[in-house]
């Protein structure tokens, strides 16, 4: 699979997830692959492989000659995955604390101020795709292509990933707060501190994550 379509795969379950967190396509809805790409603007190609992905991953059933059915949120197994994900993410973290550039902690760092004005401005889709992009710096940093990749399914398979509600107010502390985190580890990366990020990442960030409703 080239970069390019990998990238567009990635797209469009992207937004096929976005779809279903922000309750836009209901759990228990049959959805087919003509019907995301008028959706949600997607060619026929990264649909079909993110559909594949999705399945695979559990966030939709394949029902034979019909489509894919939305499965409903199941929370126990969101915190069982959130319990995974807060280990395997500190892990790359670790691995990764030697190996990010000054460049990529600028970058982590312009990524917190970006996030600020989403807030700000509630744009919360824009703050998930920020702190979805922070993330990924040190989890594509540790260089660990089968630990990204554990990652990448764990994210895909949970739905919920990315808080939404329809109440703003909250919705604004919750992003505002978990920014304030993202600082906090930019700083642990910038003093090197693996011990203390590992400890942070599981007992504070990842572990909100995990009691969110």
């Amino acid at each position: 699979m080239t970069d390019n379509i990998r990238s567009l795969r990635d797209v469009a379950k992207r937004k096929i997830v976005q779809a279903i967190s922000e309750e836009k396509i209901a759990p228990g809805t049959v959805i087919t692959e003509a019907q995301i790409c008028v959706d949600l603007d997607l060619g026929r190609t990264p649909a079909r492989e993110a559909l594949i992905e999705l399945t695979a991953n559990r966030v939709l059933e394949k029902i034979p000659n019909v489509g894919f059915r939305v499965r409903g949120i199941d929370k126990k197994a969101r915190d069982d995955a959130f319990v995974i994900l807060a280990e395997l993410d500190s892990l790359a973290a670790c691995l990764a604390a030697r190996k990010l550039s000054d460049d990529d902690i600028d970058r982590m760092r312009e990524l917190t101020d970006l996030m600020d004005v989403a807030v700000k401005y509630c744009n919360f889709t824009d703050y998930d795709s920020l702190q979805d992009e922070f993330h990924g710096i040190y989890v594509n940093a540790c260089k660990n292509r089968f630990l990204i990749q554990e990652i990448e399914m764990i994210k895909d398979s949970v739905l919920g990933y990315a808080f939404y509600s329809d109440d703003k107010k909250m919705l604004m502390e919750k992003c505002a707060s978990a920014n304030e985190q993202h600082r906090e580890i930019v700083r642990l990366f910038a003093e090197c501190e693996i011990k203390e990020l590992h400890k942070y990442l599981t007992e504070v960030h990842w572990a909100v994550r995990k009691s969110e409703p």
